[in-house]
């Protein structure tokens, strides 16, 4: 798969080629060169998947309400029941 292809594809397009990759790994069926292809081109599936994830990740950063910038961990932890006195 050509790596503009993989930047075209969605996060959940990424994720279920290389869930495809794994799968074949598992299968024990592919032959030394094959499983080394199939697990190079899954991790780099994962790879592209990631840096999509994180973009993502970036823009609810951004539309917090009140315009304030929260990290994504604490997103929704506002709450205060946690807290420790």
């Amino acid at each position: 798969m050509a790596e503009n292809e993989k930047k075209d594809m969605s996060i959940d397009e990424l994720l279920t080629e290389a869930e495809e990759r794994i799968s074949s790994l598992e299968g024990g069926k592919l032959s030394l060169e094959e499983a080394f292809s199939a697990y190079r081109e899954g991790m780099e599936l994962l790879k592209q998947s990631e840096k999509k994830i994180d973009r993502v990740e970036k823009q609810v950063k951004q539309l917090m309400e009140n315009g304030e910038l929260v990290p994504f961990e604490e997103a929704g932890e506002g709450d205060g029941a946690d807290d420790e006195a």
